[in-house]
C-alpha cells in the first residue's frame, strides 16, 4: 500500500498528531515509527526500507527540531536525501514542511543545490491552507504514479517487460507448467529470498553519510573562504570517485572531491619558477588545515589527503574547469605537470542507467563491492562500475525487483 513516511522530532507529538488525523482523514496512509515498526524487528533497519519505499518523505523542522544536539531525525533525512539524488528532479518526493517558526536546513542534495532549494510548507501560518498543499501534491503524484503503472501494463503486453507489480501474472503463467504444490514452494522461497537481498542491500549502504557531508561543507567552506571571497558550503565542490557514483559501501575508506580553483590561480602556478604544481597543493593544505588544525592533512603527488580518527580519508583535488566542463588538476610528480579529468560523464551516465533500471545498478554494483571485500578480490572501484554498468544493459531482469536478483 503507498503511504507517507513522516520524519519528526519528539517534542512536536501533539502536531504530528494532528497531521497524521489530517491525512488519514483523507484515505492517505501515514507511516510512523511509533505505530509500524512490529515488536522485535530491528527499527533502523524498517526505518531505512520505509523511507526507501515510501511514496513521499515528509520532514517536518521545527525550532525543537534544532535545539537538539542529537537526534535519529539527522539520520532519516540523510537516507531519504540519498534516496532523493536517485529520483528524477521533476517528481515531487521529499516535502519539507515548518511546523513553527524556524530555518530548513541546508543539507547538500547533489547537483549544487541544498534542502532550502525545495519549495516547503509553512503550517504554523495557516495549517488549512497548508494542509491543502500537501493533499494536492499528494494526489496529483498519486495520478501520475497510476498513469505511469498503467503505461508499465501496456508495455509489458507489447514487449513482455513487466514491473513488479505483475509478479502475481508471471506466478499464474507458472502455474501451467507446475504442479500447485512445487508452485507454492517456489513462490515461498524466492519472496524469502527477496526480502533477504532487500535487507542485505539496506545494511551496505553507507551509514555515515551525516558526518561525510558535514565535513565535505567544512572543507568547501574553508577553500571558498580562501580562493573565492564567499562562505558558501557547497560552490564549487563536486563529490567524485564511487561516492559521487552513489556506489560506494558502509565501512569505505577515501571519499574523492574535486574544488573548483578561480583560472587566476591555475596562472599564478603555471607560472611558477620550479614545481608550482606542488606549490599550488600546499597552498591548498594550508587552507584546509585552518579548520582541520588537529587531523592530519598533507599533500600527496596530486591530492590532498585529509584523514580523519575514524579512518575516512577525504581526497580533495584542487582543479580548473575547462570549457567541456572536464578539470584540469595538479600532479606534482616529476617535477611537475597538469592533468586532465573527466568525471561528471561518467557520474551522469551511472545516474542515468540507474534509473532505467528501476535502481538496480547501484544495487549491483554495491554488491560487487561488498562481495570484493569479503574474498580480498584484486579489482578497482571503476572496473567493478564499468563491468556492472556494461552487464546491466543486457540483463534480462534488469527492470525488476529484488524477486529477481538470485
Amino acid at each position: 500500500m503507498q503511504y507517507v513516511f513522516v520524519s519528526y522530532v519528539s517534542e512536536n507529538k501533539e502536531e504530528i498528531d494532528r497531521l497524521y488525523k489530517a491525512l488519514t482523514s483523507h484515505d492517505i496512509k501515514v507511516w510512523l515509527d511509533q505505530n509500524d515498526i512490529p515488536p522485535g524487528l530491528r527499527w533502523k533497519t524498517e526505518i531505512r526500507r520505509a523511507i526507501q519505499q515510501g511514496l513521499f518523505f515528509i520532514a517536518c523542522f521545527s525550532k525543537e527540531y534544532h535545539e537538539r544536539d542529537k537526534t535519529y531525525m539527522i539520520e532519516e533525512l540523510t537516507i531519504a536525501i540519498d534516496e532523493l539524488r536517485q529520483r528524477p528532479a521533476d517528481r515531487v518526493w521529499f516535502i519539507p514542511m515548518k511546523l513553527n517558526e524556524c530555518e530548513i536546513p541546508d543539507f547538500d542534495i547533489g547537483r549544487g543545490q541544498t534542502l532550502q532549494d525545495l519549495q516547503y510548507v509553512s503550517l504554523y501560518q495557516d495549517w488549512n491552507s497548508g494542509i491543502q498543499r500537501v493533499l494536492d501534491v499528494i494526489q496529483s503524484e498519486r495520478s501520475k504514479s497510476t498513469i505511469s503503472d498503467n503505461n508499465v501494463r501496456k508495455q509489458y503486453t507489447e514487449n513482455k517487460q513487466h514491473a513488479e507489480s505483475e509478479v502475481q501474472d508471471y506466478l499464474e503463467r507458472s502455474v501451467k507448467a507446475h504442479e500447485e504444490d512445487n508452485l507454492d514452494y517456489t513462490r515461498r522461497n524466492n519472496m524469502g529470498l527477496a526480502n533477504w537481498f532487500s535487507t542485505f542491500c539496506s545494511n551496505i549502504q553507507v551509514q555515515n553519510s551525516g558526518i561525510i557531508s558535514t565535513r565535505y561543507k567544512n572543507i568547501t567552506r574553508r577553500l571558498n573562504t580562501d580562493f573565492w571571497d564567499t562562505t558558501s558550503d557547497t560552490s564549487h565542490s563536486l563529490y567524485v570517485g564511487s561516492y559521487g557514483r552513489n556506489t560506494a559501501i558502509d565501512g569505505f575508506s577515501d571519499l574523492d572531491m574535486i574544488f573548483q580553483l578561480p583560472y587566476a590561480i591555475y596562472k599564478q602556478y603555471d607560472e611558477y619558477e620550479g614545481n608550482g604544481q606542488s606549490a599550488l597543493l600546499q597552498a591548498v593544505k594550508r587552507s584546509i588545515a585552518k579548520t582541520y588544525s588537529t587531523t592530519d592533512v598533507g599533500a600527496d603527488g596530486q591530492v590532498i589527503e585529509v584523514s580523519f580518527s575514524d579512518n575516512i580519508t577525504f581526497e580533495v583535488v584542487p582543479a580548473f574547469i575547462n570549457t567541456d566542463d572536464s578539470y584540469t588538476y595538479p600532479d606534482s610528480n616529476d617535477g611537475g605537470s597538469w592533468r586532465v579529468t573527466n568525471p561528471k560523464p561518467e557520474i551522469e551516465a551511472i545516474r542515468t542507467r540507474n534509473n532505467d533500471c528501476n535502481k538496480n545498478l547501484i544495487q549491483l554494483c554495491r554488491m560487487m563491492r561488498a562481495w570484493k571485500g569479503e574474498w580480498n578480490v584484486p579489482m578497482g572501484g571503476l572496473l567493478i562500475d564499468t563491468l556492472a554498468y556494461q552487464f546491466i544493459d543486457d540483463w534480462e531482469y534488469r527492470d525488476k525487483s529484488f524477486f529477481y536478483y538470485d
